[in-house]
C-alpha cells in the first residue's frame, strides 16, 4: 500500500494519529477471557504496529509528547484504582499499632 505512505503520511505523519487512535480502541475492546488490554494500551500497540509498518520519521521532540500524553493518559486511568486500593489495604499496614 504505496499510495497512502508515499502522498499522504510522510508529508503529514501526524494524519496517523487518527487511524492509530481508532485501532487502539478496537484492539482495547477485544477480549480473552478476563484478560483486555484497554483503550490506552491498545492505541500504544496499534501506534507500535502502525509506525513499524509505514515507515515514517517522527522527531524526537514530538515522540516525546506523545510519550508523555501516554504516560498522562495511563496515570489519569489507573490513579483511582491505585489510591482505592492504598487507601483500602496500605494505610492499614502503615498506621498498624503493635497490640500487647
Amino acid at each position: 500500500m504505496e499510495w497512502p505512505r508515499d502522498n499522504v503520511f510522510r508529508p503529514y505523519p501526524e494524519l496517523l494519529i487518527f487511524p492509530t487512535i481508532a485501532a487502539g480502541f478496537l484492539l482495547g475492546r477485544l477480549r480473552y477471557r478476563s484478560l483486555a488490554l484497554g483503550a490506552v494500551t491498545g492505541c500504544l500497540v496499534a501506534g507500535l504496529v502502525i509506525g513499524s509498518q509505514a515507515k515514517v520519521e517522527i522527531d524526537g521532540p514530538i515522540k516525546s509528547v506523545f510519550f508523555l500524553m501516554f504516560l498522562f493518559a495511563l496515570g489519569y486511568d489507573v490513579g483511582p484504582q491505585f489510591f482505592r486500593a492504598l487507601r483500602k489495604d496500605g494505610l492499614p499496614q502503615v498506621f498498624l499499632v503493635p497490640r500487647g
